[in-house]
């Protein structure tokens, strides 16, 4: 287990001796901190931070605020090295629910780490966090003919939190912050029995809004570094330029050796796949030229602030990945603020 050093320089300027009153929170499976970002620009405390993979806790360092950042598989992480935190927060990994998967479940060594979750909040005891939200794939409220769900609804009442399927939440990118990304994601809030005698977090609290046009986070007639252009008689380029159907701000997709169109205005869903090439890669014919999407438009449509930055020594693969696995930050401001709301509501 390694804690670090943070850069000093990031994207949280909010000065939690400002906001009153100041909560904390806490993060595992951080990846780049589209959670965390959210609850710091709310102004709350982040007390430590948990995170597998050093380029992801590198960029984190990066970009936020955080007291305490520990290195290393959730299973090295006992509450007793930990600050009591108002919030505790991770999106875990979601390889064994997703559709896109597998769909392994809890057999999935991945989809094991949930409990390790749940370890760790009974090692609280007394000082357990008053609210607990989980981030996963949709699949998760589905898949197994929902078996997995009300397993971890079961898990998460054993310890004394009020949830069940009222206070899980499906939040689209697009629908609710309109960022023009088809991208849908499961929130599960947590209320302690030992604050509140109810949880009221329902998916109505959630309104829609109007879509934002795609021209305020991509370019196509920029010039960029020739690094994201296809050469044109590179197989993708011709499969791409075949289906040019001459919009300037038209995604497309490539699936292996097929090519789809995303929708009028709107960016399919970014996955960690992006940086590997032939798969889910996202493309634009921009100058005329086939290129994909940089990392910062990618970025953008994930909705990260433009202050936001990776490590000079992140590869360009790596930098994708990370972005495909990101949890959107205006999304999770949504349900950051909300549970703001429910802290306020229950402080004294």
């Amino acid at each position: 287990m390694q804690e670090s050093v943070l850069d000093p320089n990031t994207v949280d300027d909010v000065d939690p001796a400002e906001v009153k009153p100041a909560f904390t929170h806490g993060s595992l499976f951080a990846g780049i901190g589209g959670i965390c970002h959210s609850f710091n620009s709310l102004g709350f405390v982040n007390e430590f931070v948990n995170e597998l993979d050093p380029k992801a806790l590198k960029t984190y360092s990066k970009n936020h605020k955080s007291k305490k950042l520990i290195a290393g598989s959730i299973a090295g992480v006992v509450a007793k090295d930990l600050s009591t935190v108002d919030v505790l927060h991770g999106g875990f990994p979601c390889q064994s629910f997703s559709i896109a998967g597998l769909q392994g479940g809890f057999d999935d060594p991945r989809g094991q780490l949930f409990f390790q979750i749940i370890r760790l909040v009974s090692e609280f005891q007394s000082k357990k966090p008053k609210v607990i939200v989980l981030e996963n794939a949709p699949n998760l409220l589905r898949g197994q003919s929902g078996n997995w769900f009300r397993k971890i609804s079961m898990e998460i009442a054993k310890l004394g939190y009020w949830f069940d399927k009222t206070n899980a939440l499906l939040l689209n990118t697009a629908l609710h912050t309109g960022i023009p990304q088809s991208r849908e994601r499961l929130f599960m809030v947590c209320l302690s029995a030992d604050h509140y005698d109810f949880n009221p977090v329902r998916q109505s609290d959630f309104m829609h809004v109007p879509l934002r046009p795609l021209s305020e986070f991509i370019n196509p007639f920029d010039e960029v570094d020739p690094s994201y252009y296809l050469n044109p008689e590179n197989k993708y380029s011709r499969l791409i330029m075949e289906k040019n159907n001459k919009k300037p701000y038209q995604i497309y997709q490539l699936r292996k050796f097929e090519v789809r169109l995303a929708a009028d205005g709107m960016c399919p869903t970014l996955t960690a796949n992006m940086g590997h090439g032939g798969h889910n890669v996202p493309f634009i014919i921009s100058n005329g030229m086939v290129r994909k999407l940089t990392e910062r438009e990618c970025l953008n449509i994930q909705g990260f602030d433009d202050r936001f930055i990776f490590p000079d020594d992140v590869s360009s693969t790596s930098r994708y990945a990370m972005i495909g696995n990101a949890v959107s930050p205006p999304i999770s401001r949504l349900v950051a603020d909300r549970v703001l709301n429910l802290l306020k509501e229950n402080y004294d």
